[in-house]
């Protein structure tokens, strides 16, 4: 469920998440491993800040997000979730 979090990340933002991040004490671009060991210490993770995103797909993407993979919704869960909004 983590990578549908990041999808909604990405559709929020319409930009993969980091693409942009840099380094706080160089200023220059992070690499892979910056990322990798900021996502699994959980202090980083993708953002909705787009403009005019609906609060409900922040909120389904931020519970996907979450650090501890229990803690996350399962699939039928955000299914259920998701139903609640079609038109």
């Amino acid at each position: 469920m983590y990578s549908f979090g990041v999808i909604l990340s990405e559709f929020a933002t319409h930009q993969v998440p980091y693409a942009d991040l840099r380094h706080p004490d160089t200023g220059h671009p992070v690499n892979q491993l910056y990322v990798m060991n900021h996502v699994r210490g959980g202090t980083l993770r993708p953002t909705f800040d787009g403009e005019g995103v609906p609060t409900w797909v922040q909120d389904i993407g931020q519970q996907c997000l979450l650090q501890d993979k229990e803690s996350r919704p399962t699939a039928l869960e955000v299914s259920a979730m998701l139903s609640r909004f079609e038109p």
